[in-house]
């Protein structure tokens, strides 16, 4: 689960999810992988 968590949070900055929302002016943006495994979550913050 938390290669997964590292591959989603990895995804976030490699396909630029975020982008849009600097194109149209949103200057504070938060940015959370998420893994999931039957009923277990993991949550992580995603900063450059």
């Amino acid at each position: 689960m938390e290669a997964a968590l590292r591959e989603a949070s990895g995804q976030i900055l490699d396909k630029k999810y975020d982008s849009r929302f600097r194109y149209e002016g949103y200057e504070k943006r938060l940015r959370y992988g998420m893994a999931f495994f039957d009923k277990k979550v993991r949550i992580l913050e995603v900063n450059p």
